[in-house]
């Protein structure tokens, strides 16, 4: 009876070892790539929390976070002219590991137009900036980007 209750304490005690190994290697795991996947939440919460909605409607360009890598990436003169010319717009989209959005002049799209990436996974921020047909690409981080095919 003594050995048969110590066997029972003993296999319960390795089962606990066993499940808080498993739990802890989990959370471990999770924790991890949350930190390597996720340099900047913030970001990854602004456009989250708005897929679906037009950036108009959540006062996307509002957002001090979103904002203050936009300037940083554009200057503040660019900035400007994105937010004054983000017109005619797509809803935020999520597809192929990235956040978009496109918008461009009302009356001028094809000649003054903007896309916005964003790479949650390696807090890549991309632009696709076009005034009046010249086209520049501004990246937080030079890596190969896939631009979705975008037409209005």
């Amino acid at each position: 009876m003594k050995i048969e209750a110590i066997l029972r304490c003993i296999t319960l005690a390795i089962a606990l070892t066993i499940s808080t190994n498993i739990v802890s290697n989990v959370a471990a795991t999770a924790a991890t790539q949350s930190s390597r996947t996720m340099e900047n939440p913030a970001l990854d919460k602004v456009f989250r929390d708005a897929l679906g909605e037009y950036p108009y409607d959540v006062k996307l360009f509002d957002n001090p976070t979103l904002r203050q890598r936009l300037i940083r990436l554009l200057g503040q003169q660019r900035y400007d002219m994105l937010v004054e010319y983000f017109q005619v717009e797509t809803p935020i989209e999520y597809g192929d590991g990235a956040y978009h959005t496109f918008g461009c002049q009302a009356h001028n799209c094809g000649f003054t137009e903007f896309e916005i990436l964003y790479y949650p996974e390696d807090d890549n921020l991309c632009i696709r900036y076009r005034i009046d047909d010249n086209e520049s690409i501004f990246m937080d981080k030079s890596t190969y980007i896939s631009w979705p095919n975008q037409t209005l």
